[in-house]
């Protein structure tokens, strides 16, 4: 002990700075130290919750992610069918109007030329009746007289008859 009075040191003031370093140790740590770890203990256990509800929102966010883009894959695969459908739609009522169209043209068509064949028919009548009678009347020209009804039926049937055979 000699040693340490010749360094200056006493030792009852060591005890007692002993004893106070001890005492204040024990008071800071119920005081500070075990409030200070219990305080994070539970930031690490928030920390660690926060973490984990983290990881949870993304993996419902993954999800929903994931089902938005099957959902908007079935939507366009909807839209192109029902896109397919509608010109499958147009092309068949186009060729309907079509065939309504060629349909109706040839109802004309056919029409037109009834009142063609029909109008020629009158025609051709009409022109043997004018023809009948200029004969008749050429005739009568040349005989000077009056023909008879049966003469002149005759006549009239000689020339239609060789103007037939002219066409």
């Amino acid at each position: 002990m000699e040693i340490l009075t010749s360094l200056g040191i006493d030792p009852a003031v060591m005890l007692a700075q002993a004893v106070n370093f001890f005492a204040l140790l024990a008071i800071l740590s119920f005081l500070v130290y075990k409030p200070v770890l219990k305080l994070l203990d539970e930031r690490k256990k928030r920390i660690a919750k926060a973490e984990e509800h983290a990881q949870l929102v993304e993996d419902k966010l993954a999800r929903v992610e994931e089902l938005t883009q099957k959902e908007l894959k079935k939507a366009r695969e909807k839209a192109h069918e029902i896109i397919n459908a509608s010109k499958e739609s147009a092309t068949q009522q186009n060729e309907e109007l079509i065939a309504n169209a060629k349909e109706k043209v040839g109802k004309i068509v056919e029409e037109g030329r009834a009142v063609i064949a029909k109008e020629k028919s009158d025609a051709a009548k009409q022109i043997q009746a004018e023809v009948g009678e200029i004969i008749l009347l050429a005739t009568e020209k040349l005989l000077c007289r009056e023909v008879r009804i049966e003469d002149q039926n005759k006549l009239i049937e000689e020339a239609t008859t060789e103007i037939s055979t002219m066409k």
